[in-house]
């Protein structure tokens, strides 16, 4: 009787100790699997993460007819890549006519890489100058991403030089052309002495 007793007491032990064993290898296994996801995007907002614009170039060609790809990249304060954040892009003109820049929108929330898309291009003002593009998640604003807008070029024409003393007249042009070499606009100005000379 005893030693049936006995052999019931280890059999009891023998199962407590494998339910122990399957309960810490459980608690191991959510373990191993959260901190195998702490490389996947996170999603939400921004907070108190950074948000980063690059453009690829710095230079935008005033034909009108290149584009700068802008890409918002935003990142967790732990530098997760977010996803499903929206982001809005602003494009500061503030030397140009009105309307002489727009911003296309690409991607207007951030993907499973953190990252949301526009295109920046001209639109009728192909004056040089400097536009100021930034991108804007959840309140957390990037540094401002400066694009030069180059190519315009001066020309004038006319003699290269007027007689001492005469009353000859000259007239002389002056045009702008953009980077395709297309003229912009053209102005006159007479130059010269004489009874009806507007001067110079």
């Amino acid at each position: 009787m005893f030693e049936r007793i006995r052999r019931n007491g280890l059999r009891a032990a023998a199962a407590i100790g494998a339910a122990c064993m399957l309960a810490m290898a459980g608690c191991g296994g959510e373990g191993a699997g959260a901190g195998g996801g702490g490389g996947n995007p996170s999603t939400g907002g921004a907070g108190d993460g950074t948000v980063q614009l690059v453009g690829s170039t710095t230079t935008i060609n005033s034909d009108g007819k290149t584009t700068v790809d802008l890409t918002a990249i935003v990142t967790s304060t732990t530098n997760v890549a977010m996803s499903k954040v929206p982001v809005s892009f602003s494009a500061v003109d503030k030397d140009g006519a009105p309307g002489g820049v727009r911003l296309e929108i690409v991607r207007a929330s951030t993907d499973e890489t953190g990252t949301a898309a526009a295109a920046l291009k001209l639109q009728g003002d192909p004056r040089s100058r400097d536009i100021v593009v930034t991108a804007t998640a959840n309140g957390v604003a990037s540094p401002p991403l400066t694009v030069r807008v180059t190519g315009t070029t001066l020309g004038v024409t006319g003699p290269k030089a007027l007689a001492l003393n005469s009353y000859a007249m000259a007239l002389y042009k002056a045009r702008r052309y953009d980077e395709a070499l297309a003229m912009i606009d053209e102005g006159l100005r007479y130059a010269g002495k004489g009874p009806d000379s507007p001067g110079v």
